[in-house]
């Protein structure tokens, strides 16, 4: 199992960015991500967490903030997803039916975990 440090460092490898790029990228300051994947090894706060899933969307929130399931997802067009992961690949499945089926599964468990993380935001906003 992968710490939430571990985490942000390998999603910053998946998009081909450095942690300057990144930081830049999500609005923050480069010593917090250097602080999080490098030196300190860092927590990330609720509003880092937020940044870096508002930021791209592509990324599969309960492997993000639990380190459970996969990695990435990523819009090739308005209407096909192709999977994208470390530890497996499209050649694993039988089909290509197998696996939109499965990314199509996948996607909506990505949206209901977006909704949740966006409305547990809200919620430590108001306190």
């Amino acid at each position: 199992m992968t710490t939430i440090n571990e985490r942000v460092g390998i999603l910053i490898k998946a998009l081909k960015l450095n942690k300057n790029s990144f930081s830049i990228k999500i609005g923050v300051d480069s010593t917090v991500i250097h602080n999080i994947v490098g030196g300190r090894l860092t927590k990330p706060s609720f509003e880092v967490l937020e940044k870096i899933l508002l930021s791209n969307d592509n990324v599969n929130l309960e492997w993000f903030i639990l380190g459970k399931g996969d990695q990435i997802f990523k819009e090739t067009s308005a209407t096909k997803k192709e999977y994208s992961s470390v530890a497996e690949s499209p050649a694993d499945y039988r089909d290509k039916n197998e696996v939109m089926k499965e990314l199509e599964r996948l996607r909506t468990e990505n949206e209901v975990l977006y909704k949740a993380f966006r409305e547990l935001g809200k919620g430590k906003k108001k306190q």
